[in-house]
């Protein structure tokens, strides 16, 4: 009998577990499936992620917040709402954005995002969101249930971290994005009938039991008011680091599911490893780890940017884990007792949801570059140090507690320090800074010369005397891939050159005129008006700003003899450009003989087995153009690729020695279309 009562309690409590997994699993599978399908309707900027990631924080907190008051509702009405409102989701299936949603004319689409997340995805998202706490709230109420309804937050983040690691591993390689969003949708349904049949389930029981106390808090301990505060800013803070984090790997990598997935592992984990055990955060243990994390963010900081891939992937990552194990396991020691429970999960949501707030909105408001990290790690410091000294009981336990204090303070001043002199020599170097949506812009001037940096790269510099200010400089020489096209290109007419991304206008040099398709409003307001390429040296040409492919998509055949693609800020690349789908765009716009060269100068991204796999679709030629630069020119190291469909144009290239026959062979191996790509095969690990 005995056996058949510990069977059934292990059934049980396997059901919830099951059914808060599932949710987990499907609330943060669903983020990277979004993402990567809006992405290319606004520019692919990380900055799209960011606001998506704001999106699910907030809604998150929207559904903590329902699942707060629905707990408080008599068991009937709790079944009736709950069931009610797990019904009405599955009117929202499948989840696949709408098209209609592509259409955005301002120049700031955060409302925008917002709002086609919101009628997408929100309700099966909030649906998700409330389940996680109401559930756990149900299982507290049985008596007979003797295992903290902690642990099952603990393996609700497992969930959301199998659902996270399963999107690149699996699931983007194997299934175009209208396949991931069917199948999701499927997997929705199944949940939201299991979800049914538990609340029907308990909705039956007769006996009702109102709080079922934690085996380790006989006492119900009422939260004190700086409880109730660290409910809230510790979940901020990790929420910031995690932000921040993100948005300073993508704005020099490139805004792939792959790099917006590696910080949230990092944040799930410390969530994971925290709530499951009791034993598992040691301040003693964790004190020197993350003193040396301080130090060592101090040091991405000063250097991260340009660094190898390993050293600008592995130390964030270190970052975001340590900064987070300490801010979510100093939330499980101030956990409340189960009666408090979903009014925990409510400000820890709430804090959540301000950090991507911050991040998203106030941040690129207040700050001219991405000086939220620096704020997140300085203020996550000062308020965790605050906890430790605050608890006399844990300064006992030290062998020198005195001395321990002493080098938190050093260390604390040390910290603010570094990152308050940061701040300044990166400020005061530039002569103009500009942030928005799609990144940072900075002017630097000197004596002889003017350059825009878009995130860490350089993306153009102007001479500033009178001989040689109209040179092609930076990485547009005339050994470069589009001044190789420029040279070997005949045409009887005048020479038109189409351009997808502006810089500082240089492309305008070459041709008769120049049509150039830029993204961003004020890069096309700085090269009007701090530089002189489009002023002075172009003979005629015509800026369109928007999103150059949905621009080209619009027009009639503009019948360019050179159609440049070079519209990657940072060393970002915005996949929908490189797609199967926009090259059919691309060449309706060139001539029968005409060319298109592709910038693929890139640190951390291999581009040449996209752009042979385009080659091999349609049929091109294909050659890698690679120039070294030449300091006195101003022009540097470049990497590009020439498509036509002419034998001459290739002939010409190689008797003029642009080439040989080897830059025409390389990897031609893989094809992005709208609905797959995958950019975690072509980036460069040495």
């Amino acid at each position: 009998m005995k056996k058949n009562i510990s069977s059934m309690k292990s059934n049980k409590l396997a059901i919830y577990q099951w059914l808060v997994f599932v949710a987990a699993f499907l609330l943060f599978s669903v983020q990277p499936l979004v993402g990567k399908f809006i992405l290319p309707w606004f520019g692919g900027s990380p900055s799209v992620w960011i606001t998506a990631v704001m999106f699910f924080q907030v809604a998150l907190l929207a559904g903590y917040v329902f699942a707060y008051f629905i707990s408080h509702l008599k068991r009937s009405h709790q079944f009736v709402v709950y069931s009610l409102i797990l019904l009405s989701a599955l009117f929202f299936l499948p989840i696949t954005p709408d098209d209609s949603w592509q259409v955005f004319t301002g120049t700031n689409p955060v409302l925008h995002i917002f709002l086609l997340l919101l009628f997408s995805v929100g309700l099966p998202y909030f649906i998700l969101a409330l389940s996680s706490p109401l559930l756990q709230s149900w299982y507290s109420q049985d008596s007979e249930n003797k295992i903290s309804p902690y642990r099952l937050y603990a393996f609700s983040n497992g969930g959301s971290l199998i659902g996270l690691l399963s999107y690149p591993i699996l699931v983007e390689p194997l299934f175009n994005l209208e396949q991931q969003t069917k199948i999701w949708s499927v997997v929705f349904i199944l949940f939201v009938v299991g979800a049914f049949l538990l609340a029907l389930k308990w909705n039956r029981l007769s006996k009702v039991v109102v709080d079922n106390k934690d085996v380790s808090e006989p006492i119900v301990k009422k939260p004190t008011w700086f409880d109730k505060i660290s409910w809230i800013l510790l979940p901020f803070f990790a929420s910031t680091i995690l932000l921040s984090v993100t948005n300073y790997i993508t704005q020099d990598l490139v805004a792939v599911p792959f790099l917006w997935i590696l910080p949230l592992v990092a944040y799930l984990f410390s969530f994971i490893v925290t709530f499951y055990s009791k034993d598992f955060y040691d301040r003693r243990f964790i004190f020197p780890i993350f003193i040396i994390a301080s130090i060592l963010s101090v040091l991405f900081i000063f250097i991260g940017k340009g660094s190898p891939i390993f050293f600008l992937l592995i130390t964030p990552l270190a970052i975001t884990t340590i900064y987070c194990i300490v801010c979510h396991g100093e939330l499980y020691l101030l956990k409340p007792a189960n009666k408090y429970l979903t009014s925990f999960y409510l400000y820890l949501a709430l804090g959540g949801a301000l950090g991507g707030i911050f991040v998203a909105l106030v941040a690129p408001i207040i700050f001219p570059l991405y000086f939220e990290l620096h704020l997140s790690i300085g203020l996550t410091l000062l308020f965790v140090f605050i906890i430790w000294f605050r608890d006399r009981q844990w300064l006992a336990t030290l062998k020198k507690p005195t001395l321990n204090k002493i080098i938190a303070i050093l260390v604390l001043i040390f910290i603010w320090g570094a990152l308050l002199y940061h701040v300044k020599i990166i400020t005061f170097v530039y002569s103009y800074v500009w942030r928005d949506l799609y990144g940072v812009i900075r002017l630097y001037e000197s004596n002889n010369e003017k350059q825009m940096y878009h995130g860490s790269t350089l993306h153009g510099t102007q001479f500033l005397s009178e001989e040689k200010r109209c040179w092609p400089t930076t990485y547009y020489g005339e050994s470069s891939g589009l001044g190789q096209a420029v040279l070997n290109s005949q045409t009887e007419d005048s020479l038109n050159i189409g351009v997808v991304g502006l810089g500082v206008g240089t492309a305008a040099v070459y041709g008769d005129y120049v049509s150039f398709y830029e993204l961003n409003p004020q890069v096309v307001y700085l090269a009007e008006r701090e530089f002189s390429y489009l002023s002075n040296c172009a003979k005629k040409y015509e800026t369109f700003i928007g999103d150059g492919r949905l621009l080209l998509e619009k027009e009639d055949a503009q019948n360019f003899d050179i159609l440049v693609l070079d519209a990657f800020s940072s060393d970002t690349v915005p996949a929908h450009l490189l797609t199967k789908e926009a090259f059919v765009i691309y060449l309706r716009h060139i001539k029968e003989n005409g060319v298109i060269v592709v910038h693929i100068s890139n640190r951390y991204i291999d581009l040449k087995p996209v752009i042979g796999g385009i080659a091999e679709e349609f049929n091109l030629k294909a050659a890698v153009i690679d120039n070294d630069g030449d300091s006195e020119l101003g022009t540097y190291d470049s990497s590009w690729v020439a498509l036509s469909y002419s034998d001459s144009f290739f002939g010409r290239l190689k008797e003029n020695d642009a080439i040989d026959e080897d830059d025409m062979i390389f990897d031609r191996s893989l094809l992005w279309t709208d609905k797959y790509s995958n950019l975690f095969t072509i980036l460069r690990f040495e």
